[in-house]
């Protein structure tokens, strides 16, 4: 599924088990009802990888917010 979001991610974990060089990036998932995003890295670990995905919609939508915020002074000012 994921592959499918980030269509290069597979022969990117591929590029980090053979150089050993991390990889990290943000995505979202948009749909009808939700709209969420997602922060991911990826490390060598053995002779494999460690995959971590964070969910990180609710830090997006308070930087949504500040910019918001910061666009709304300076149009006012």
């Amino acid at each position: 599924m994921l592959n499918q979001l980030t269509p290069n991610l597979f022969d990117s974990l591929i590029n980090v088990v053979e150089t050993g060089e991390e990889i990290e990036g943000k995505f979202c998932l948009e749909n009808v009802l939700t709209h969420d995003c997602y922060y991911l890295t990826a490390i060598k670990f053995e002779d494999g990888c460690l995959i971590t995905v964070r969910q990180i919609t609710n830090f997006k939508l308070i930087e949504f917010q500040c910019n918001l915020q910061a666009n709304n002074k300076l149009i006012l000012a």
